[in-house]
């Protein structure tokens, strides 16, 4: 592997999970052990890991996790890997699913998976391997029965923070959660308004409405409703204009 090539390859983006899974109902999750290690580095490259110990010098034959280009040199290089698949197949870093609408066609991407995983050598983590599920967790989010919604864990997250007088670190951390359920939560950014005011350099002092705010945000984010799949037919396009929010 070339360190420098694959600099900045892009992530997928968990919002647009759902989109990809097209009406799927059967589900397979792998998780790839050593991560990056699995990766070597080849030899006119290997001067770029040099580091140093008492009295000897050393040089990393395989990817270390200690590279910023790291993630990028890795989701690429198995998006290449398993780029035939990529319909039935989400890769993010070293975190597979697949995913198909019923067991048969299921049984045959798995075998495909799988012939293609022997074939570069890729190792998985037997013990976090989940094959042919009907619901199953990925990147935080649970899916289930053609619907999907976000793990009960990351909300009760928001349980953890004081409901007065947050500090700026608090409030970016609490609207950081908030930030990756707000497709769940029905006029988000009403609740989370008057506390987006206090981030500002001439921000108000905290008051009444920003302790409702973190208590209904709280309240609201604990059950969110379970939202659908999307299937290949029409969509609709919901959009909101207000000048308040």
């Amino acid at each position: 592997m070339i360190l420098n090539q694959a600099n900045g390859f892009p992530l997928p983006k968990t919002s647009s999970l759902p989109i990809l899974l097209k009406e799927s109902s059967i589900f397979s999750k792998f998780d790839l052990k050593s991560r990056f290690w699995q990766l070597g580095i080849k030899p006119s490259e290997r001067h770029k890991t040099d580091f140093c110990i008492p009295n000897a010098q050393y040089q990393w034959t395989v990817l270390p996790f200690s590279l910023k280009v790291a993630p990028s040199l890795f989701q690429r290089a198995m998006t290449r890997i398993f780029e035939p698949l990529l319909d039935n197949a989400i890769i993010y870093i070293d975190d597979i699913l697949l995913f198909s609408k019923d067991m048969e066609s299921h049984k045959k991407l798995l075998n495909k998976f799988l012939e293609r995983a022997n074939l570069h050598g890729i190792m998985f983590l037997e013990k976090k391997i989940q094959l042919s599920q009907q619901e199953i967790d990925f990147l935080g989010i649970k899916f289930s029965q053609g619907t999907y919604q976000p793990q009960p864990h990351i909300a009760k997250e928001l349980l953890n923070f004081p409901e007065e007088k947050l500090t700026v670190r608090k409030i970016q951390q609490f609207l950081g959660i908030i930030n990756y359920i707000r497709d769940f939560i029905p006029k988000v950014v009403r609740y989370t308004n008057p506390l987006s005011k206090m981030l500002k350099k001439d921000s108000p002092p905290w008051g009444p409405e920003q302790t409702q705010a973190v208590q209904e945000i709280k309240k609201i984010a604990q059950n969110p409703p379970a939202s659908k799949i999307p299937g290949n037919g029409k969509r609709i396009i919901q959009t909101d204009a207000s000048d308040h929010y």
